[in-house]
């Protein structure tokens, strides 16, 4: 009996327990539902927003200047962080670090990068407020928290705009090209531009040309050029091969120097102590923005090195967002970071030497961010987030190390840079290395315990400036012993270091002056000793102002030498009437020869720009245009040239000015050759 009255109360238990979980589990799945509802429903409508914005913006049915206005609103409303200019920190250093992917892939279908970018942007924000419980708490999260030095952001906007002022306002092709062309290397890099926008990916995407011989410029990373592409899309969607696409150009680099600069300021003024100090703020920022815009980041710009200034803004808000991250660190920073290295491997790769203790300083301290994860499930995104960033990384170097020789950075082929003054390079390595050595210790001295993770951060960087100092040693041993002189590549470097450190040592300098004096009174000697200071920065780099600044003068020669007898709008002339008499196919098979007043230093240079503009410039049309490396002022001097030119090649036509053409043909004493001689006029059926 007890037996079975045991059993029996055990059965009962066991169907009352059983009955408990049935309905738990019921409860739960309940619960579950409207939540997997709510998710999915979420989906749909971020699907659904971002194909309405992506259609709407590659398809240009807004203005550009609308456009742009909501890029801009994008990058301060995608909520990354609280503060508003870490937010324009962040989202600026993802779009510059991680656009470029997108070009590395042939898409099977036309893709407008830049519309997918915003769009998705724009999707997500839209799902976030349309399906909150809340739409209107929803929508004022995304407003971020303002402070008075936020206001340094659009300002810097404004400065860049003001200082690219010629090449904003060039609406037409002659006048776009006449901006270009005094810079040499200009017409290189809007050659893999004009590429990008005609096929889509990067050229060591592409593999083979039209014509089966590969792209000329294989060996230089496209990272610059595919922000500069993706940008373009944005507010010129639907652009054709022609001249149309030096407009874009000269608008697309303009809106990326306006983009680094924000993000430069942005990482500089969110600094920690300097957020709250306007004092200490706005003479830091003018220091950087006159390194940028004025000298040497006007000459760089003028002379074609935009990639190479966005480089160095790159590498140098990768060294503040480390120091800066938060307690605890969140994948978005690490992409920033990792981002930002990765485009400066992409857009000029020996300067992630100085660079690369960013990656160093973001993880620190090492341990914490392992015992913040509570799953491994955690550590999935940040741990491919970190891959990814390396594999792009050396991506670039492996596309370097393949097609560029190392005497070739040691000896390089003549190129022109204009030099800068080592002095304030040198002032700002002897204050990073002091700063930096020193902050830790003052802040534990002083009991700002909360500041020591961040002082720590602080003292790994001080391996930049002196990997930049030991890396700049060994480049100029070696160029000193092989040539017995410095030249192109140590200059060009020893500037992208000084462009590093105008982005580092102010906003350090800022930081630990924030922490060491208390906060001055709001009074007019306060205003008057911020002006004071910040006016003194303007002239760190060069006397401000200068009538022959070379975006400002009316007749720069840059590194093209566009001086007497040469003219960039005579050059600009011959090579777009070139360009207009040909179409992108058949520039494949014409060479231009400017002769006389349309012509340059050397033949190839507007023959270069030719088959920039007519994306044409594959690596059998490179071995042709290397063969112009040579004067023709006149027709006895372009005769021995178009001649070599035409026996080398025999399925190749010389398009020359129409005035010149008849004596030109003459001289070449040879029916046939002559007959491949055409002009402008001719090749339009005249």
């Amino acid at each position: 009996m007890i037996r079975l009255y045991s059993d029996s109360v055990t059965r009962s238990v066991a169907t009352t327990v059983d009955v408990g979980e049935a309905k738990a589990d019921t409860d739960r799945r309940g619960r579950k539902a409207p939540k997997r509802i709510a998710r999915l429903r979420q989906w749909v409508v971020g699907a659904g927003a971002t194909a309405v914005f992506y259609v709407v913006l590659a398809n240009g049915l807004l203005p550009a200047w609308l456009t742009v206005a909501l890029g801009a609103t994008l990058l301060g409303t995608v909520p990354t962080a609280r503060s508003f200019a870490r937010r324009i920190a962040l989202n600026a250093a993802i779009v510059v670090g991680w656009s470029q992917v997108l070009w590395w892939v042939e898409w099977p279908f036309q893709l407008n990068h830049g519309a997918l970018i915003a769009a998705l942007a724009a999707g997500f924000l839209t799902a976030r407020v349309v399906e909150a419980a809340d739409r209107r708490t929803a929508a004022l999260s995304l407003l971020p928290r303002l402070r008075p030095v936020d206001a340094l952001i659009p300002v810097s906007a404004l400065v860049s705009t003001a200082a690219l002022w010629n090449w904003v306002k060039a609406s037409t092709p002659q006048r776009a090209l006449e901006a270009l062309v005094p810079g040499a290397d200009n017409y290189a890099h809007f050659h893999m531009f004009s590429t990008l926008r005609a096929y889509g990916a990067t050229t060591t995407t592409l593999g083979s040309s039209p014509d089966g011989s590969g792209w000329g410029f294989d060996e230089y990373p496209q990272g610059f050029h595919s922000l500069t592409a993706t940008l373009s899309e944005l507010v010129r969607p639907g652009l054709v091969p022609g001249p149309d696409a030096l407009v874009a150009y000269v608008h697309a680099v303009a809106l990326v120097v306006v983009l680094a600069l924000a993000m430069v300021t942005a990482a500089t003024v969110s600094m920690p102590g300097v957020r709250n100090r306007p004092e200490i703020a706005v003479p830091a920022v003018v220091l950087t923005w006159t390194a940028f815009l004025w000298e040497p980041g006007q000459n760089l710009i003028a002379d074609g090195f935009a990639n190479f200034e966005l480089a160095a803004a790159a590498g140098g808000t990768a060294l503040l967002l480390a120091v800066n991250r938060g307690r605890n660190l969140r994948t978005i920073e690490l992409a920033a970071v990792g981002g930002l290295l990765m485009f400066v491997a992409h857009a000029w790769a020996p300067l992630v030497v100085i660079a690369a203790p960013a990656a160093l300083a973001v993880l620190y301290p090492w341990r914490t961010p392992l015992r913040a994860v509570r799953h491994r499930a955690d550590l999935l995104a940040p741990v491919i987030v970190v891959v990814a960033c390396a594999l792009g990384t050396i991506k670039a170097f492996i596309t370097l190390f393949t097609h560029v020789p190392v005497s070739k950075v040691v000896n390089p082929p003549p190129g022109g840079i204009h030099s800068t003054s080592a002095m304030p390079t040198f002032v700002m390595i002897l204050v990073a290395v002091f700063l930096c050595s020193r902050y830790a210790a003052w802040v534990v001295s002083a009991g700002r315990l909360e500041e020591v993770d961040v002082a720590r951060r602080i003292r790994l960087l001080a391996l930049s400036p002196l990997l930049g100092v030991l890396s700049a040693a060994i480049l100029f041993t070696a160029q000193l012993k092989t040539v017995g002189t410095t030249s192109y590549y140590f200059w060009k470097y020893l500037v992208g270091f000084e462009l590093i450190l105008a982005v580092f040592v102010p906003a350090l300098v800022a930081t630990v002056l924030a922490g060491m004096v208390g906060r001055l009174p709001r009074k007019s000697w306060t205003v008057a000793g911020t002006v004071v200071v910040a006016a003194l920065a303007t002239q760190v780099y060069g006397h401000l102002p200068r009538s022959d600044a070379a975006l400002f003068a009316k007749r720069h020669p840059g590194t093209a030498a566009m001086a007497a007898p040469y003219s960039a709008d005579r050059v600009a002339h011959g090579v777009l009437a070139a360009v207009n008499a040909s179409t992108h196919e058949q520039a494949f098979g014409r060479e231009y020869v400017p002769i006389g007043a349309d012509r340059a230093a050397e033949a190839f240079y507007p023959d270069g720009w030719y088959h920039g503009i007519l994306p044409s410039l594959t690596r059998d049309v490179e071995r042709r245009v290397v063969t112009l490396r040579h004067r023709a002022a006149t027709v006895e001097d372009a005769a021995p040239l178009v001649r070599r030119l035409l026996v080398a090649y025999p399925d190749v036509e010389v398009m020359v000015d129409p005035t010149y053409a008849p004596a030109l043909r003459d001289r070449l004493g040879n029916e046939d050759l002559a007959r491949r001689v055409i002009s402008w006029r001719s090749a339009n059926g005249g």
